[in-house]
């Protein structure tokens, strides 16, 4: 579209060349993703890892089992160890990766193709816990060989895994991922590592106009690529979630590196909500029973506004008693396929932080609006024996 703009002497910019052009709001450029690896490449730094099968290759070689296909798993303690785990026909195999050119560029849970190595390379799990040296040098490789010696010992052959390399990437799982701006020790230098709240997940190096500003800030940070000839990943900044240590940042970090949905609401969400006052109808009785002859009382502490769970004991004619567990039906609010609905799924349950709940319905299912006390009979599910 570009090209035949410029053809028809119309003035066209790419996303790019417009907002580089944006003097005065420089940080817009952080955001821009990375798209070239090859245009991020450090010009003077050495081929470190080989170059990815094209995923044609990989297939045909996995059908012929010469690469086994499975999940990249990185170790927590030891970022030059991962393992990977080979999916199979109702069978888990594990094959173990160690050195970083063995690694080849995999990032955690990315699904990835491998070539077992000969069993006279097989390598026992090592038991070296290892962290990443923030002082070292983006292309220092010769530490990276020194380290992985260090992961080397004697082991009996019965300690011995099915030991491999990674050969090429069938699916990358990227994500936006928190962390730390471990700013640059160069004046004025615009490139920075950033360092994932995840331990798993490589530093990434990203370009940034904000070092200063971004310094004890908690962040996001996406991935754009991995070159060839780099230490580490190239990425761009997303977002500056606060403070390190502020405490509803560091709860914001937690929900996002967990995956838990904790957006507000939509209104399409809170459109499929009851109309208060609510109460329940004729209609609602046909299909339920009527319970409230019995004396339910709650199991939820004073000052509970979610009072959703109750008991009942009563003795019988025949001596013995009778327990009940009343449980509060939201699911009768809610109609299969809706918003609410979708939401709820995504949501999965609710989850309970520090001072803060991320509810799994709207507030209004959860709080006193519709809870036992307040109205007095809502629908629930019970159990009695």
């Amino acid at each position: 579209n570009k090209e035949r703009a410029v053809e028809e002497g119309i003035t066209a910019y790419t996303c790019e060349e417009y907002i580089k052009s944006l003097i005065a709001n420089p940080e817009l450029v952080d955001r821009l993703a990375s798209l070239n690896d090859e245009g991020n490449e450090i010009e003077t730094g050495r081929i470190i890892f080989s170059e990815h099968l094209p995923l044609s290759k990989l297939q045909q070689g996995i059908k012929s089992n010469l690469y086994l296909q499975g999940t990249f798993r990185a170790n927590r303690d030891n970022y030059l160890e991962a393992t990977v785990w080979v999916h199979g026909d109702g069978e888990q195999k594990e094959v173990i990766i160690q050195g970083l050119r063995n690694l080849n560029r995999a990032v955690h849970e990315d699904i990835v193709a491998v070539e077992l190595l000969p069993k006279n390379a097989w390598v026992a799990p090592s038991f070296v816990v290892l962290h990443d040296d923030e002082n070292q040098t983006e292309d220092d490789v010769e530490q990276e060989e020194e380290k992985e010696n260090s992961l080397k010992s004697s082991a009996s052959n019965s300690m011995l895994r099915p030991t491999g390399r990674v050969v090429g990437i069938i699916k990358r799982n990227w994500r936006p991922f928190c962390g730390m701006l471990s700013k640059s020790q160069i004046k004025e230098a615009r490139r920075h590592l950033f360092t994932p709240a995840d331990r798993r997940i490589p530093r990434i190096r990203i370009e940034t106009r904000q070092a200063s500003t971004l310094e004890g800030q908690r962040i996001i940070v996406a991935i754009d690529g991995w070159p060839r000839n780099s230490r580490y990943p190239n990425g761009h900044f997303v977002k500056n979630l606060g403070a390190a240590g502020d405490k509803e940042t560091e709860t914001e970090v937690l929900l996002l590196e967990h995956d838990v949905p904790h957006q507000p609401f939509s209104q399409a969400v809170l459109s499929f909500l009851p109309q208060m006052p609510w109460s329940i109808t004729k209609q609602d009785m046909k299909c339920r029973e009527d319970l409230r002859h019995l004396c339910v009382c709650s199991v939820d502490p004073p000052g509970c506004t979610d009072i959703d769970d109750a008991l009942h004991c009563r003795e019988l004619e025949n001596g013995n008693l009778e327990v009940g567990v009343h449980i509060a039906d939201v699911s009768h609010f809610i109609r299969p396929g809706n918003a609410l609905d979708q939401e709820s799924a995504k949501r999965g349950t609710t989850v309970y932080l520090c001072e803060k709940v991320n509810f799994l319905f709207v507030l209004l299912l959860c709080s006193d609006q519709v809870a036992l006390f307040k109205v007095g009979f809502i629908p629930t599910l019970n159990l009695i024996q």
